[in-house]
């Protein structure tokens, strides 16, 4: 596993349903520099790839199962290393899938403001010369990012033939993605997900939080698959509306927080609210109680947790119809709404609130299938 705020979440529901002393659970990382695993039963482990940790690898056996969260290339080389007879579970967390090799996805993953962004921050940094035998040298350059990255893709797509299970809540269209991205055969699904706030946001609903204004969350983390600065030049129309924009940033990359700020603040000024500081669980359920929209701007599967909270706390969610997650609800019969659409819509139109049967039936579908009681009924079925 990674230090990641879900984990420790993870590791009491584990060992919840199976029996004590059954399970170890490994973190990548130094525990003096851990921000957000804080669970005592979580090992650390600084080098995975280390002889401490190969031998640990090397005593499990096919009667055992792996678990993997957050299963990039550096992970799954790994995993081409150890006896192929023992089980493999991996959770897609979307960034491991879809940015791993970062190159190789960029063009799909952004919309075209963020990708002119991306393009000159992390891929090719430096300008384009005129001098003929200048060009030549960066065209080289260029080349050579683009040959290794495929070479990296290709790696990427042997760990992924590895994978024994994958586990996914109740999305065949996510399955159908990472098959198609990675041109591989069946692989199966089981049923999982993390706690992604249900329960807590049901209890914490009903303290409403009144407002002068309409806030608007905007994402939910500060890396780049988010397209903030896209999703503000599709409100920029709304600016003289009596609005405030929410971003939460309180993770991701220093750089791209300070991008998307200065483009925030340019359009719309003091109408921003910036949450840079990570807060506990129920301090930003609480937060989130004060939003009335927010939108994902996202063209994949991101801000889970903070989409089941939204809608369990009522409040009206906008994701783009190409995001595997609109799939997931459209299934479902949960109501949320198209940001593609955002641009036709009038301002009253977009702010309109659910109504009391829509939030009701929201909770309801949702209760049924993201509740407590079915996270850890699927997680016994995969443990036991």
């Amino acid at each position: 596993m990674i230090d990641d705020k879900f984990i420790d979440g993870f590791i009491n529901d584990a060992e919840k349903v199976t029996a004590k002393n059954n399970n170890r659970y490994f973190i990548q990382g130094v525990k003096q520099n851990a921000l957000y695993v804080n669970h005592p039963k979580a090992e650390w482990v600084e080098d995975i790839w280390g002889v401490d940790f190969k031998n640990i690898l090397n005593s499990i056996t096919s009667q055992d199962k792996i678990f993997i969260h957050w299963y990039n290339l550096y992970v799954g080389r790994l995993m081409l290393t150890i006896d192929k007879n023992i089980p493999l579970y991996v959770i897609p967390w979307g960034g491991d899938f879809y940015e791993d090799p970062y190159l190789y996805h960029i063009n799909w993953i952004h919309d075209p403001i963020t990708l002119r962004y991306v393009k000159k921050a992390y891929v090719f940094s430096e300008k384009w010369a005129r001098h003929p035998k200048s060009l030549l040298k960066n065209l080289l350059q260029l080349y050579d990012i683009k040959k290794k990255n495929h070479e990296r893709f290709e790696i990427k797509k042997q760990t992924i033939l590895r994978i024994n299970y994958l586990l996914l809540q109740n999305n065949s269209i996510e399955y159908d993605l990472i098959r198609n991205i990675y041109q591989i055969p069946e692989i199966s699904c089981l049923p999982f997900f993390y706690d992604q706030n249900f329960d807590l946001a049901n209890e914490l609903r009903f303290e409403q939080v009144k407002s002068k204004n309409i806030n608007i969350q905007i994402g939910n983390s500060a890396t780049s698959a988010n397209n903030h600065v896209d999703c503000i030049k599709v409100l920029r129309r709304f600016n003289n509306e009596n609005i405030k924009l929410i971003l939460p940033l309180s993770y991701g990359y220093p750089d791209y927080c300070e991008y998307v700020k200065r483009n925030c603040l340019k359009t719309f000024r003091n109408k921003c609210e910036f949450l840079e500081r990570f807060m506990p669980r129920e301090e930003y359920i609480v937060k989130l109680n004060e939003i009335d929209i927010a939108i994902m701007f996202h063209n994949r599967s991101q801000a889970f947790g903070n989409c089941i909270s939204l809608l369990t706390l009522g409040k009206k969610l906008y994701l783009k119809n190409n995001n595997p997650l609109w799939q997931v609800f459209q299934k479902s019969g949960i109501i949320v709404f198209d940001a593609n659409k955002i641009k036709d819509l009038t301002f009253e139109q977009f702010s309109e609130p659910l109504t009391e049967d829509q939030i009701q039936s929201n909770i309801e579908k949702i209760s049924n299938l993201y509740s407590e009681k079915t996270r850890l009924e699927n997680l016994r079925k995969l443990l036991n």
